[in-house]
């Protein structure tokens, strides 16, 4: 699974120098790593660059998970979810 769609089109439209300009010191972090991961950049060296623990770098390269707690749905589920 990759970043998601809506991340990935901001980072294309502002690049890095939007990046920079992220006060949210965890979104900027999250938004590197979508950046590197995008560059095809392994775990270890997103978790060096970015300064940030393994599990965050796999939330943000895999999605959430149960061990997280939190719910994560994804563009499958919500559709079912709408339909019914």
């Amino acid at each position: 699974m990759r970043p998601p769609p809506e991340e990935v089109a901001w980072i294309s439209a502002n690049g890095s120098a939007g990046i920079a300009r992220e006060s949210n010191a965890m979104q900027r972090d999250r938004l590197r790593s979508v950046l590197l991961v995008l560059q095809g950049r392994q775990t270890l060296e997103v978790t060096v660059t970015v300064g940030r623990s393994r599990a965050f770098v796999q939330r943000v390269k895999f999605g959430a998970t149960l061990r997280d707690g939190v719910a994560s749905l994804r563009g499958r589920q919500i559709q079912g979810i709408l339909d019914r």
